[in-house]
């Protein structure tokens, strides 16, 4: 069947599955008509063809070329398989009812005359029509009503230099150029809006070929691992051939030697029932007594050896007893007036004395060791001697034999003893053999019998295992003989996920909770696989696969017993992608591996007109040749899009650095000599006047100053005028002296203004640049720029203890605060060269500040420069996610600019107060902010040396403590960067609450139960808690606190909410700096309480009243908190697309409500890697 066939039938089955679309009353050329589920499924699957069927794209571009050369020229839109329709005839009659006929002239005109649309290929004015649809009327057509399928799969887009697809109509002439499908831009023909659309087609089919050509090389190395594979599980099985035929000889060989030995025993047998008994037993009367005797001496022995047991035992006990009645006796008071005790110490000095007087002679065991010696025939008695005596010296004199030479005896005997045999084998004589006895001659016989039996059975039962091994089915060619006993695995959450081929599965707890059994091998089957390829080529795809049952699982409480089907794709490595339960107690393991490749096609049944069916996942948009890509396997080898946000995040956590390095070396100066001199030895009060005030400058900058800044200059701006007032009040500080209060004042207050700047520009930058899943990660390396400062801070104080001196007094306080100039003056000089992620409003012309000329996305669509923004947008998201999602990005920002120009700078910061849904987010995020200081954290940044000191540190100690404290969070904050993406926000503030709550109690309790440092590990205690508290607090309120209040926000107000919630947070701070040293002066570690209360608050405010938020779209919190007024929804990189990057809900290219709302289908995965 050729490929056009294929797609028309592929379409109208499409189209029956898909649902009703709204019909526009009046389509015409220019306008832009929303862009139909059912459009993008023909597309994607077009395009997923041609990536799987490479013969099928040559064949329809061959189509192509031929029909051109014959045609000469076809109408806009026509597609080479649908050519003979529209040439060599007077007038054109519809595809799918022939009995209709137009004239040529009314091909393109705009307007719909065909029932299925056929004669407008190259317009949008069919793109309506759907088979699902009412019954509606049809302009220009006799039937007077339509609800018939579309005959054209789409406008057809030639893209020489690339490969020809098909584009939904309703993509035509609506103002976008669609490059990831019409790359030659033929589907913005009318130029709508100005938009004129350029030829792409010859770099981005280069691209293309390039990715293809990268795929196929991958799938010749698989295809040589597989070849490996076959060659090295032939050999196996050569060897296993090898082995079986070695079993054979040998069974062979030893079934002879069984029979062989099982005759000589019966021989022996024989022989010794046939031997002439004399008296009792062999041997005569003395034998009989001999044998009894040979048993009573042993059961002697072994009594004998019981009572040297015994023996020892006690003489051990009496040792002991006399050890401790001897130091009795020695540590007694004979004042102690107890006649029980003085009777007991005399008594014990009269056995002493007896024993002195008769000392025993050393007890020796040789004799008795002796005795015990097991005899031989150099030991003891021969018994062996006597028990093979053919009779006693007395019984000789009796015998005839005893008479003859001794060769005619022998022959006597041996007649006589076969003379008894046969008496007794034809039953004329007693067999007088008593059981259980044998001569050593009969069990040597038996014993050999014996053993030649057992190597013949375990032989046996090697060869039937062996044999087993190779008719066992191994798959194609048995390929995974190789393989066998060998795993992958794969962690996801609390699991590790072990596949071991063709032996079991399991699911190991990382927590320790042992393994769960999920299955055993049974068999090999083929199964029909049906899935999207996915961008990585990590998928099944579609047709024939091998699956590997496992079975017998490890029963499901309360349900049947687990079981795993394995689905095996081809991959150049064995890895094992993802798992999933496909229901209960039933999993799913899809896993790549070089045996799977070149089955897919060449095992299994043909594939027939189904071949190019559509996902189940229809409702996803086209997936364009040029959005293939390889995810990265670690940061080293990262798209270029991936390592620029990673070098942009790690920019910016240096500017917040700067923010923790201001707050750590205040907590070294204020323990510092010089800077008490200076200021002539500020009290209590003026220390937290110094402290407080830099967060009142906060406060104010975060009210009225940090978001009009962020929002008019623009993020990178704002940070950089913070970053200079931030520089500006270091110099003030360092240049206090004789006692000018008022000027560290001074220099604190604009340094807190600077970081209220810095400290929310910073993480709105992150936030907005940071994919969905993995924003909290970005964001939290502004927590770990944070701590980093902090310790640094502490570090250089600490080293400035070693600067003594009338210099190191005046200077040392000083250049550590100046010390803070360098990294902010690397930060500044880097700021012009990161990308912009919000530009600024558009303001009054005499408040307009100067033109931004930093190539940023969003500042040049609002200068009307769409293709220069729309390839600096690509940059960032280089090969880190699908073209289409950052076409859909882009499509988002533009969208968001145009809404953003309605709205006043006024209305906007109002809406925070005005609207429900806003201000739900406000005042959790002010509240979090504020609960963020309230529980302490201010008291141990400033004041961290000094309650170490409290505790019995040296200064110097305490400040290299506090140090190493620091230092330690920074691990904890790198942690926190994995954990709250997977445990979520919520989970990661409750648990650092309760943590510090504790730490908080055991710092009050201890030193109230000792105090004045009485007892040192008592202080040793409080010490290691600090830690403990500092853990708990970069675990979670830390880095968790700006994160929630920088996602929560629309991109509108999102600076403006960040702010005022970070003035919470200041308000705390403020609080906090006031209380802590006046409680710690008056109510000393009692003030620990007020704080561990805090903590425990936080507890159930946070768990009942803030959702969780992990993995969230920035437009799904319209889902949590409720959906502003005139809300801007700009799509941003992982917002609303699943992991594939795809965006769900279909392709949402309007901003209509219904399109909006389209929920995704989604596989319910236990797992997605």
């Amino acid at each position: 069947m050729s490929l056009a066939p294929k797609i028309f039938q592929l379409t109208a089955a499409s189209k029956a599955s898909t649902k009703p679309s709204p019909t526009p009353s009046n389509p015409s050329i220019g306008s832009s008509t929303p862009r139909y589920p059912d459009s993008s499924i023909d597309i994607r699957t077009i395009v997923s063809v041609m990536m799987q069927k490479p013969a099928a794209v040559v064949l329809l571009s061959a189509i192509y070329s031929f029909t051109l050369a014959a045609a000469g020229s076809l109408p806009r839109g026509v597609g080479p398989e649908f050519a003979s329709f529209y040439t060599g005839q007077d007038e054109f009659a519809c595809i799918a009812n022939a009995a209709i006929k137009i004239s040529l002239s009314r091909v393109n005109d705009n307007s719909c005359d065909c029932p299925d649309g056929s004669d407008e290929p190259g317009t949008s004015a069919c793109a309506y029509i759907d088979p699902l649809s009412p019954e509606q009327p049809l302009p220009g057509s006799v039937t007077g009503t339509t609800n018939t399928s579309t005959a054209l799969p789409g406008f057809w887009c030639a893209n020489e230099g690339h490969i020809g697809t098909y584009v939904p109509f309703s993509y035509i002439n609506d103002g976008v150029c669609d490059y990831d499908l019409c790359c030659d831009g033929s589907d913005e023909y009318k130029g709508v809006g100005g938009v004129k659309c350029e030829n792409r087609c010859a770099g981005i089919g280069k691209e293309y070929r390039r990715v293809q050509d990268e795929k196929r090389k991958s799938m010749e190395k698989a295809g040589k691992k597989r070849k490996a594979m076959i060659q090295e599980s032939a050999e196996l099985r050569r060897r296993l051939e090898g082995t079986i035929a070695s079993l054979k000889e040998e069974l062979a060989t030893l079934d002879a030697k069984k029979d062989q030995l099982r005759k000589r025993h019966a021989e022996a047998e024989r022989q010794e029932a046939g031997k002439v008994v004399q008296g009792e037993g062999s041997g005569g009367k003395l034998g009989v007594l001999v044998t009894l005797a040979k048993k009573r001496v042993q059961e002697l022995r072994d009594t004998l050896d019981k009572v040297l047991d015994q023996r020892d035992d006690l003489a051990d006990k009496v040792e002991e007893l006399e050890t401790i009645l001897k130091k009795f006796k020695e540590e007694y008071n004979p004042n102690f007036n107890d006649e029980g005790v003085k009777a007991a110490v005399k008594a014990f000095e009269d056995y002493s004395a007896k024993e002195a007087a008769s000392v025993p002679a050393d007890l020796s065991d040789t004799d008795i060791l002796e005795v015990l010696k097991e005899d031989s025939e150099s030991n003891g008695v021969n018994w062996q001697e006597f028990e093979e005596a053919p009779a006693d010296d007395t019984d000789i004199l009796y015998t005839f034999e005893a008479y003859l030479p001794d060769f005619m005896r022998k022959i006597i005997q041996d007649k006589l003893q076969s003379l008894r045999v046969w008496m007794i084998q034809n039953g004329m004589l007693a067999d007088n053999s008593k059981p259980g006895t044998e001569s050593a001659v009969v069990k040597a016989a038996r014993e050999a019998a014996e053993a030649a039996e057992k190597e013949y059975k375990d032989k046996s039962k090697a060869l039937e295992k062996e044999q087993a091994e190779l008719d066992k089915d191994f798959g194609p060619s048995d390929i995974f003989r190789a393989s066998k006993g060998k795993c992958v695995s794969v962690d996801s959450g609390e699991y590790t996920y072990e596949l071991c081929w063709l032996d079991k599965t399991h699911q190991k707890s990382k927590k320790g909770h042992g393994n769960t059994n999920m299955g055993i091998f049974q068999r090999i089957e083929w199964a029909q696989a049906d899935e999207e390829e996915r961008l990585d080529g990590r998928s099944l795809g579609s047709g024939r696969r091998m699956v590997l049952r496992y079975e017998d699982g490890q029963g499901c409480w309360n349900g049947p017993r687990r079981r795993t089907d394995v689905w095996l794709g081809c991959a150049e490595t064995e890895e094992l992608w993802r798992v999933s339960e496909s229901e209960k107690c039933v999993y799913k393991m899809e896993v790549g591996t070089p045996a799977a490749c070149e089955l897919e096609e060449a095992v299994g049944q043909p594939q027939g007109k189904d071949e190019l069916r559509t996902s189940r996942l229809s409702h996803r948009p086209p997936l364009s040749p040029t959005a293939i890509m390889k995810l990265p396997p670690g940061i080293m080898t990262l798209p270029p899009g991936s390592r620029r946000l990673y070098l942009v995040c790690a920019h910016l956590a240096l500017g917040a650095s700067l923010w923790g390095y201001n707050i750590g070396i205040l907590s070294s100066v204020l323990i510092h000599p010089g800077w008490r001199t200076a200021l002539h030895q500020p009290t209590p009060s003026q220390k937290g006047l110094v402290t407080g005030i830099y967060y009142l400058g906060t406060l104010l900058s975060y009210l009225f100053l940090s978001h009009p800044l962020a929002d008019w200059l623009g993020r990178r701006h704002a940070a950089l005028v913070g970053t200079v007032v931030l520089s500006l009040g270091a110099v003030v500080m360092a240049a206090t002296r004789d006692g000018a209060v008022g000027v560290m004042v001074l220099g604190r207050w604009l340094c807190g203004v600077g970081v209220g700047v810095v400290s929310t520009g910073v993480p709105l930058y992150q936030s907005e640049i940071s994919p969905a899943r993995e924003r909290g990660k970005f964001v939290t390396m502004n927590h770990v720029g944070f701590i980093t400062g902090l310790a640094a801070g502490l570090w250089v104080g600490y080293a400035m203890t070693y600067w003594t001196g009338p210099a190191g007094e005046y200077w040392g306080w000083r250049v550590s605060i100046l010390l803070q100039l360098l990294p902010a003056l690397i930060f500044a000089s880097g700021l012009p060269f990161l990308p912009e992620s919000y530009e600024p409003l558009p303001l009054p012309p005499p408040h307009r500040p100067p033109t931004n000329k930093s190539p940023s996305p969003r500042w040049l669509v609002e200068n009307g420069q769409t293709e220069r923004a729309r390839a600096i947008l690509h940059s960032l998201r280089d090969t880190s996610y699908p073209r289409a999602a950052t076409a859909a990005e882009f499509r988002g920002i533009a969208s968001d600019v145009s809404r953003r120009r309605r709205r006043s700078f006024t209305s906007l910061s109002l809406s925070l107060v005005r609207e429900p849904a806003l201000r739900a987010r406000l005042w959790r995020a002010f509240l979090l902010q504020f609960m963020a200081q309230m529980c302490g954290a201010t008291a141990m940044k400033y004041y961290l040396p000094t309650l170490l000191k409290a505790l019995g540190m040296e200064p110097r100690v305490a400040l290299m403590a506090g140090a190493a404290e620091m230092t330690v969070k920074i691990g904890m904050t790198v942690l926190e960067m994995w954990l709250i993406d997977r445990v979520g926000r919520r989970t990661c503030l409750v648990g650092g609450s309760v943590v510090m709550g504790v730490a908080m109690l055991i710092n009050g309790a201890l030193p109230l139960a000792y105090p004045n440092n009485a007892n040192k590990a008592a202080d040793v205690i409080c010490i290691v808690f600090i830690f403990v508290y500092a853990m708990g607090y970069s675990l979670g309120l830390g880095p968790a606190a700006w994160v929630y209040s920088s996602e929560i926000f629309p991109t509108s107000v999102r600076a403006r909410g960040l702010n005022f919630a970070a003035s919470g947070g200041s308000i705390g701070s403020i609080l906090v700096s006031q209380i802590w040293p006046v409680g710690i002066a008056r109510y000393g570690s009692g003030v620990y309480f007020f704080f561990a209360l805090v903590n425990l608050i936080c507890v159930p405010v946070i768990w009942f009243l803030y959702p969780e938020t992990k993995g969230r779209a920035l437009e799904d919190m319209d889902a949590i908190f409720g959906a502003p007024k005139d809300e801007d929804r700009a799509v941003m990189l992982g917002d609303g697309f699943d992991e594939d990057g795809v965006l769900d809900g279909g392709d949402r290219r309007d901003d209509d409500d219904e399109s909006r709302g389209e929920a995704a289908e989604e596989d319910a995965p236990l797992l997605e890697q």
